[in-house]
């Protein structure tokens, strides 16, 4: 079986400490990500909140001035 490996030296081996920085990294950078899209999120979703009742008070304000 360690034949099949590609002839490096022990200079290319990870070690632990090594994939726990690359996890670190990852965690942080999906950690932004996942900030910027609720972010997102959070202002689509106000911005249709504030849409969708400005339509109905119009709606409601229309109802009563032709009625």
């Amino acid at each position: 079986m360690m034949d099949l490996l590609p002839p490096v030296g022990w200079g290319e081996v990870a070690t632990k400490a090594d994939l726990q920085r690359g996890l670190t990294g990852l965690e942080d950078r999906l950690d932004a990500r996942i900030s910027r899209l609720e972010t997102s999120l959070m202002r689509t979703f106000v911005t249709w909140l504030l849409a969708s009742q400005a339509t109905v008070i119009t709606g409601i304000g229309l109802l009563i001035a032709f009625t």
